[in-house]
């Protein structure tokens, strides 16, 4: 008597079933493990803004209330610029990380330039891929403050570097907020290509051509709290 056999394998058409499945659910799959990475991301550089907002709040304890890099007539104090680099070395008073380092639990600067990584937005990091966060342009400062309705000449919370025709003194944290709500006023923002063109740090400060969150960008305001905002068509900050 013949006996049945069990087949074993697959056919070349269930095989090819098999494939369509699976690809019709990666198609749906991928797109929402994107979303949910990115969020990621993003909530990472809020929590990194949260702690230098932290940071900048106990400096300004500190400091008799004056924002970085203080007292305005005071010598060796410098303007910061416009542009924030995540390292910091103790020939660079014009940056965030100088005066910021040890409040976010770095090392004192020194000679030796290290990073900060509460100053390293991860999207950004992740765009980038394999190169140097050293000297990278991650956060841009505000560097006007009009003031609510106000025609008059805004300040520069800040300060200026001197040297330059936009050299200008640090300012108190209440001027700031004499001006405008600081609730409204942000500190750093998320920056790009869109808000700056190449020729400003587009390539020695390796920003990124999009967004980093897409079609937002994340602020830190003087309140202290953080929040998200969609780019507007013309990528202003």
């Amino acid at each position: 008597m013949k006996t049945k056999t069990a087949r074993s394998g697959f056919t070349l058409i269930e095989l090819l079933v098999v494939v369509t499945i699976i690809a019709t659910l990666a198609g749906f799959l991928l797109p929402t493990l994107f979303r949910g990475q990115q969020k990621a991301w993003q909530v990472g550089c809020q929590a990194n803004m949260k702690n230098i907002s932290s940071a900048l709040n106990g400096w300004v304890t500190d400091h008799k209330g004056w924002l970085p890099p203080g007292e305005d007539g005071k010598a060796g104090n410098y303007g910061l610029w416009c542009n924030q680099i995540p390292d910091s070395n103790s020939g660079d008073k014009y940056h965030l990380t100088y005066y910021l380092a040890t409040y976010l639990g770095a090392p004192k600067p020194t000679s030796k330039s290290i990073l900060i990584p509460q100053f390293i937005c991860p999207a950004f990091r992740r765009q980038g891929k394999n190169f140097s966060m050293n000297g990278r342009v991650v956060y841009a400062r505000n560097t006007v403050v009009r003031g609510d309705g106000e025609p008059a000449p805004g300040i520069d919370p800040f300060g200026y570097p001197p040297g330059s025709s936009s050299e200008k003194p640090p300012h108190k944290l209440e001027e700031v907020g004499d001006r405008q709500p600081l609730s409204s006023t942000y500190v750093l923002a998320d920056t790009d290509l869109l808000a700056f063109s190449p020729d400003t740090w587009g390539e020695s400060g390796g920003l990124p051509p999009e967004p980093s969150h897409v079609d937002q960008r994340n602020y830190v305001y003087f309140d202290g709290h953080v929040g998200a905002k969609k780019v507007p068509a013309n990528g202003a900050l």
